[in-house]
């Protein structure tokens, strides 16, 4: 991959890592307005990250079965 097309790769792969984070926390936040105020405030940093983190690993999933079977190492077989 050339410098050009793993920049836009990266790009693209940002891009979505962030609306599936937004997605997911405007989901836990539907949930959590049932909550008092002193508990959000606590938990709002936590989810941001969770989010985050999950994002991530989705997108990580996407990638891996993106390019499953163009690989002949043991672990894609």
């Amino acid at each position: 991959m050339d410098p050009a097309q793993l920049e836009e790769y990266l790009v693209e792969r940002n891009t979505l890592s962030l609306t599936i984070a937004k997605g997911i926390i405007k989901t836990i936040s539907a949930q959590l307005k049932k909550l008092p105020e002193e508990a959000l405030e606590e938990m709002g940093a936590t989810i941001r990250d969770s989010s985050n983190e999950i994002a991530e690993a989705i997108l990580d999933i996407m990638s891996a079965e993106e390019y499953e079977g163009d690989c002949d190492c043991e672990g894609c077989r």
